[in-house]
């Protein structure tokens, strides 16, 4: 039967060898480079870098490897590349260290870990700069002041954010902002915000952002739960000025549930600039606070706010209070849930996924375009080969358009 070979090709010098120091000094050149140095990673300097050695640094999983003159990070133990670990007080620091500021595609994305179980008591923005993943791996954040706890710019992704706002008494800013620092924010270069849990207890602030300015925003994503926001998901514009095309916020998307808030879903074009194109799937859960379900605000004429459609499941509307109930053409009476204001409001839809609401739970004030809104359900008869026929007879159709009457 052979011997196995030997891991490390360590001389063994036979009994009585002269010069014996020569083959042991050999092998203890090769046990320094091949066995592993762990300490931390700002020390790793007090070590030399043999040609093909390892430092393992203990505080935030980083490998490095020797190349005779210096140690050269290729990894971690977390197997993210060019990953660390942050601890609180640190975030902010050791993002702007790693960020590799490129946009989609140049160079792979660099892993942020926070510490499991810890909680992060922030006193400022954290900023995500391109080419950062955030993993907050189970960590709980908590602001301790009235601004906005993320930002997301191009090319970054924020991984199961856990965020509690409720430490803050008016809380005014937004949970999570996603807006361009330059240019069009859109599908080459996307933010991403996945499996998000945001908490409040005050019905104040807004809970997910997408914030167009100077520059457009387009084509991002989000889901996850928001809890009690005074607006669950906003997509706001605020271009230069009535009309401008610089500042749109088109094409974005959230997936998830939105619970007690006073506005669910809000649309607002400040300035002109359009609001058209976004998504909102899932689940909202009215409150006695709620107001409407989705409220498109008025905006400038010929301001685009259109092709904004909703797949909802929207329960206990019954709930709602906006102070329209009053005129509500229903017996009982019922507060409309929708809100459509002025501009060139058009081709916005809703599926409502009770099969329970109908045109007449929209205000819609829209000026361009009125008659192409409205609420969509899928209640009709099943066909011979099974489909339903999604339609509503009071959609699309100006002689029973019947809208509320305080359209």
């Amino acid at each position: 039967m052979n011997e196995p070979t030997p891991n490390h090709a360590l001389n063994r010098p036979d009994k009585g060898a002269k010069d014996w120091h020569v083959p042991l000094n050999e092998n203890f050149a090769t046990i320094d480079a091949g066995i592993e140095v762990r300490d931390l990673a700002e020390n790793r300097t007090e070590y030399t870098p043999a040609e093909g050695s390892k430092f393992l640094a203990t505080d935030t999983g980083a490998v490095y490897i020797g190349d005779g003159s210096q140690w050269t990070e290729t990894g971690s133990i977390s197997g993210s590349p060019g990953g660390v670990m942050a601890a609180p007080g640190e975030v902010q620091s050791v993002i702007d260290e790693y960020s590799t500021d490129e946009q989609w595609g140049p160079k792979p994305m660099r892993t942020v870990t926070l510490i499991a179980g810890t909680t992060y008591e922030t006193t400022d923005t954290l900023t995500l700069k391109s080419g950062i993943r955030l993993d907050c791996n189970g960590a709980l954040i908590r602001p301790q002041g009235d601004f906005n706890t993320l930002e997301l710019g191009r090319d970054t992704v924020v991984q199961e954010p856990r965020i509690n706002v409720a430490d803050v008494d008016e809380y005014t800013s937004a949970c999570i902002t996603v807006t361009p620092t330059t240019g069009n924010i859109g599908t080459p270069n996307p933010a991403r915000i996945a499996d998000c849990h945001l908490y409040n207890d005050t019905w104040s602030g807004v809970g997910i952002q997408f914030k167009a300015d100077s520059n457009p925003i387009a084509m991002q994503r989000a889901n996850g739960i928001i809890d009690n926001f005074d607006r669950g998901v906003e997509f706001r514009a605020e271009g230069t000025g009535t009309g401008s095309q610089d500042g749109w916020c088109n094409g974005n998307r959230f997936d998830g549930a939105i619970n007690g808030s006073r506005i669910p879903v809000y649309l607002n074009a400040v300035n002109g600039s359009p609001v058209s194109g976004n998504t909102v799937r899932g689940q909202i859960q009215c409150e006695d606070a709620t107001e409407w379900a989705i409220k498109q605000e008025d905006a400038p004429e010929n301001t685009n706010v259109r092709g904004n459609s909703y797949f909802l499941h929207i329960w206990d509307t019954y709930r709602i209070s906006n102070g329209f109930e009053s005129a509500s053409n229903r017996d009982p009476p019922r507060a409309p849930i929708w809100y459509i204001g002025t501009g060139q409001q058009e081709y916005n839809s809703l599926r409502s996924l009770s099969g329970s609401h109908s045109n007449e739970f929209v205000v819609n004030r829209s000026t361009t375009g009125r008659l192409r809104n409205g609420v969509f359900s899928g209640t009709g008869e099943a066909t011979p080969r099974g489909a339903v026929e999604f339609s509503h007879e009071s959609t699309y159709a100006s002689n029973e358009a019947s809208f509320h009457p305080d359209s």
